[in-house]
């Protein structure tokens, strides 16, 4: 036979279990998630208009060069969800510093606002 459970362990398991469900509930709901798809999408994005940069011969200091490369790396996933329209709009508000600056993506991405 099991002990008759006391008032209190009974207060100390419902306290317990309220704090552990609202702790699920703050991660749920926390926007960390969706703020690090962002980043991560932003450093995709200059990680392949870095790519297009390199495998055209280093082309680095040629603006025009470098809105190609923006606008040919919008594809798939990033394309669809419309997100590499706000990264290129970043981009292309200061084409003399990020088509330098995307060799250090995440560097470049924090400096358009997509990254923290």
């Amino acid at each position: 036979m099991l002990p008759k459970p006391s008032l209190t362990r009974l207060l100390i398991a419902a306290l317990c279990t309220l704090i552990v469900t609202y702790s699920l509930y703050i991660y749920v709901t926390s926007n960390t998630h969706a703020d690090t798809a962002f980043c991560a999408d932003c450093m995709h994005y200059a990680m392949s208009v870095e790519a297009r940069i390199v495998s055209a011969g280093n082309v680095r200091g040629n603006a025009q060069f470098f809105r190609y490369a923006l606008d040919t790396s919008c594809r798939g996933v990033l394309f669809t969800s419309k997100r590499c329209v706000g990264f290129r709009r970043g981009f292309l508000d200061d084409v003399g510093r990020y088509m330098y600056a995307v060799e250090r993506p995440y560097e470049a991405c924090k400096g358009i606002g997509a990254c923290g």
